[in-house]
């Protein structure tokens, strides 16, 4: 339960951390990267799946309030979940592969949103992954520290 609480103060920290980059037109995805971290927080546990799916509808519900999905935010929301389920079925669980999630994560959701923002604004675009991807990494070696412990 103290994990499940964690992942909420992390992804409402990391919704403040985006929120403050978006005045300034500054594309920060920390709860996509968040997201991605989940993705190997709850790989192990019971009902990881469920506790996943709850923290991707929480991320959605934090950066588009609309009530009709658009296909960005299906693309947003199935990332994290295609990732959870391929490392389910692999194991993996390192800080390696989620160094890697995270690159292929974001590629994948300029890819299939929108191919040419990586070619006109790749400074942006790295940016964007570089930062979110160090959050995530925090992340990932905060709660893989805390939580191994515990264990």
């Amino acid at each position: 339960m103290a994990k499940f609480f964690s992942s909420l103060l992390i992804i409402l920290i990391a919704s403040i951390l985006q929120f403050i980059f978006i005045p300034n037109n500054i594309i920060i995805n920390f709860i996509f990267a968040t997201l991605i971290i989940f993705s190997f927080v709850f790989l192990r546990e019971d009902y990881g799946f469920l506790k996943l799916l709850f923290f991707v509808m929480l991320g959605i519900f934090l950066i588009n309030w609309y009530p009709v999905p658009t296909f960005d935010i299906l693309v947003y929301a199935l990332i994290p979940i295609v990732i959870y389920l391929f490392s389910k079925k692999f194991l993996f669980q390192s800080l390696f592969c989620a160094i890697i999630s995270l690159v292929l994560g974001f590629f994948a959701l300029y890819l299939l949103i929108e191919p040419s923002f990586i070619i006109n604004s790749f400074n942006v675009f790295l940016l964007d992954m570089l930062t979110s991807s160090s959050f995530g990494l925090l992340v990932f070696i905060s709660m893989d520290n805390i939580f191994k412990k515990t264990n």
